[in-house]
């Protein structure tokens, strides 16, 4: 697969109060990708929630001025992403029927997840891949999309590259993100073999996806053969 690739540096200098600094890089690429991503859309949507619980961003509520965003069951821009404060949720099948479920007829739903490209090299060098957060592919997001009864659906990624200037700023930033890799001796070691003279190079695939409920309150049956669009 083929995708925009970016590089970002993490310094400690990027840390964002209690957020360890790959987390608040993170959160910065995903914000920015997203924003522009939106930009294209012509949304003017009255109530926005969270999928996940979690506080809308001041930054979706500044660009949708009039919508009420708030913790309601129900909305008519359901968004879901990578949270800084929070772990990492994957989009699994039954986030995605949650989704359904909660999203208004007519409504859309907007998501950042991370794919699993997501720290591609250090999968390359572990035997037991099950130490690593599973990653959904983007492949297949689209297809429980469809699946559910989502309609026209559209997908894309990309990859940035964090990079860190030695194997030390590497480890004491992962050490604090446990959910990526659990086992402290096991991430000394992966980060080690990967470590060069420019330093430590970390892949995340952030996809984005977007999908709107159809009208009819049950799942469509000509809804498994719709296209779906991708964006490599």
């Amino acid at each position: 697969m083929n995708g925009q690739h970016h590089t970002k540096s993490v310094k400690e200098n990027d840390k964002n109060g209690f957020l360890s600094p790959l987390r608040a890089a993170l959160a910065q690429a995903i914000q920015e990708s997203t924003e522009r991503r939106l930009s294209h859309l012509v949304l003017k949507p009255e109530r926005i929630v969270d999928l996940n619980g979690n506080t809308v961003p001041d930054w979706l509520k500044q660009r949708y001025p009039e919508a009420v965003a708030d913790v309601a069951e129900n909305a008519d821009l359901l968004w879901s992403a990578f949270s800084p404060e929070n772990v990492f949720v994957p989009m699994e099948q039954a986030r995605l029927v949650e989704a359904w479920r909660r999203l208004d007829e007519e409504g859309v739903f907007f998501f950042v997840t991370l794919g699993q490209e997501s720290l591609s090299n250090f999968k390359k060098t572990l035997a037991d891949k099950r130490t690593l957060e599973k990653f959904p592919s983007m492949v297949a997001i689209g297809n429980d999309l469809v699946q559910i009864g989502f309609t026209q659906p559209v997908l894309d990624r990309e990859i940035i590259i964090f990079s860190y200037p030695d194997k030390h700023a590497a480890h004491d930033d992962l050490h604090q993100e446990r959910w990526l890799i659990s086992d402290d001796s096991l991430l000394v070691s992966v980060i080690a073999s990967h470590t060069t003279q420019e330093g430590v190079a970390i892949p995340f695939e952030i996809i984005f996806g977007l999908a709107l409920r159809a009208s009819s309150t049950s799942v469509p049956e000509e809804s498994i053969s719709q296209p779906i669009r991708w964006y490599y």
